[in-house]
């Protein structure tokens, strides 16, 4: 399982655990949905040209050791 799908299936689980009718629910999915489909940004996109998530990713990678979910 790569770093996009266990984020993706954290936001499943977490889902199960909030309330669904909170307002901020649609904006959460919207973004999820959004990551689904562009997945992390790279250095392909202009915006992000120069802008390096190693660190961001190494920290996302670690939290999910910490959880045991590799």
């Amino acid at each position: 399982m790569d770093l996009n799908e266990k984020l993706l299936s954290s936001f499943i689980a977490f889902e199960d655990k909030v309330n669904v009718n909170d307002e901020v629910h649609e904006i959460r999915t919207a973004a999820l949905k959004r990551f689904e489909e562009q997945g992390f940004p790279t250095k392909k996109l202009e915006a992000w040209k120069y802008t390096s998530l190693q660190s961001l990713l190494k920290r996302i990678l670690a939290f999910f050791q910490d959880l045991n979910v590799l």
